[in-house]
């Protein structure tokens, strides 16, 4: 039946439909990461894989101005290829213009999972810039949510470089974020207290907690307090007066705390 169905669609042009995927991305704001102009206007694709098979590669386009500084940007595409419980997704740059993405979300029938950037490759045909693709994979389905509190004391605030997450658990389990940040929202201001969500990770008994300040900026943060929640135990870390730059003259570039 399935071989009579691919001649009659082959000879009157009949489609058939396949498996619906819906991805949403999020480009990294401007002058994140030292890039200002992490947006693009070459094409993208994507590759999207499961246990046991992958899709072709599918160009990303809703016609709308997308992939700009910061932007979310929404589309459906379709295969004849149905991944099952989707694992992994392969995005791929066809031009020089460079993009960096932060995060996407990926769904299918079967549910969706958060993959992030979380080495941030900047996606380019031209080497000199980047990698033509990036290969970006669920870590599990757990939530974290982590609080942060900045410091008091004058210029501890800081908008000007991206922080990363890396957790480590006491079996040896890793997970890590993308960035740092609340879309909209002025995070890490002087005395704030603010909460970022990560989903898709997995579940740890938390030991340990880095923070990195990636690429770009001379900016320092300075901050009292991180509590993570979600793995199999709330923890909390009192980090009075820790301060993370990029900038080595202005604090560390990375910071790690274990319980």
């Amino acid at each position: 039946m399935k071989f009579v169905i691919i001649i009659l669609s082959t000879v009157l042009g009949i489609t058939v439909s396949g498996t619906t995927y819906s991805i949403t991305t999020f480009t990294t704001p401007g002058n994140r990461y030292g890039y200002k102009n992490p947006d693009t206007d070459s094409p993208v694709h994507v590759s999207l894989e499961g246990q046991d098979d992958e899709t072709e590669f599918l160009r990303l386009n809703n016609k709308n101005n997308q992939f700009s500084k910061g932007s979310t940007d929404s589309f459906v595409v379709e295969s004849s290829v149905d991944v099952k419980r989707i694992q992994c997704a392969v995005f791929e740059i066809r031009g020089d213009d460079y993009w960096v993405l932060d995060k996407a979300i990926v769904s299918n029938e079967q549910g969706n999972v958060t993959l992030y950037n979380y080495d941030v490759t900047v996606l380019s045909t031209d080497q000199k810039e980047g990698r033509s693709s990036v290969r970006l994979c669920a870590q599990g389905r757990t939530l974290y949510t982590l609080t942060t509190v900045t410091s008091t004391r004058r210029h501890s605030g800081s908008d000007t470089f991206a922080l990363t997450m890396k957790i480590e658990g006491k079996s040896g389990g890793v997970a890590r974020t993308g960035l740092i940040d609340n879309k909209g929202k002025n995070d890490l201001e002087r005395g704030a207290t603010d909460t970022f969500y990560f989903d898709s990770l997995p579940l740890l008994n938390v030991k340990c907690v880095s923070i990195t300040a990636n690429k770009g900026g001379d900016d320092m943060w300075r901050f009292d307090r991180l509590t993570l929640r979600g793995g199999i135990k709330t923890v909390d870390f009192k980090v009075k007066d820790t301060r993370l730059s990029y900038d080595t003259s202005e604090g560390k570039r990375v910071v790690k705390f274990c319980v």
